[in-house]
């Protein structure tokens, strides 16, 4: 454990350290020309007429860029491009994510909502569930039975093995009395 008499020498050691320091850079500065630039300032630069860097006489420095393109002669895409970052998928998911939610209570607005998926995304990723779950709505609805019926067989001869099958079939049977 240092003791106080060691403290009080690395402070005194420290302090003559900090002075010497101070010294040498009062020194320095009164011995600099008086036309002399200060150490370590910062000028702004301001532009000039002459923008060269390097020996006066050379060339200045212009990178080799490609031309900004005018956004506003673009023309607009005669047809949409294929979407890769997922954007149509999460469109598809949303849809049929509100779609099913509204099921239940609101048969109308997921109908609605599957009807919009179908419109825009017609041979989507999620049309088989787009197609049972349109189904479910057509049926709390007490669609024409030949509407559903057809429809659900759309469905199958597209999807032979869905898994809306048995639940369609399910719903089918619990609503037949009520027609």
């Amino acid at each position: 454990m240092p003791d106080a008499r060691s403290s009080q020498r690395a402070s005194l050691l420290f302090t003559l350290v900090l002075a010497a320091a101070t010294l040498g850079t009062l020194v320095l500065l009164a011995r600099r020309s008086p036309n002399e630039p200060a150490p370590m300032t910062m000028e702004p630069i301001e532009p000039s007429d002459e923008a060269s860097v390097g020996a006066p006489g050379d060339a200045p420095f212009v990178p080799d860029l490609p031309p900004v393109p005018n956004l506003a002669e673009r023309p607009a895409p005669s047809e949409p491009s294929p979407d890769p970052t997922g954007d149509a998928l999460l469109a598809e998911m949303r849809l049929v994510s509100e779609a099913r939610a509204a099921l239940e209570k609101e048969p109308r607005l997921a109908l609605d909502l599957l009807d919009q998926h179908r419109d825009r995304f017609p041979d989507g990723a999620l049309s088989e569930e787009r197609e049972g779950y349109a189904i479910l709505a057509m049926i709390a609805l007490e669609a024409p039975p030949g509407d559903v019926e057809r429809r659900f067989g759309d469905l199958l001869a597209r999807y032979p093995e869905s898994r809306f099958a048995s639940t369609i079939r399910a719903a089918i049977q619990r609503h037949e009395p009520a027609r």
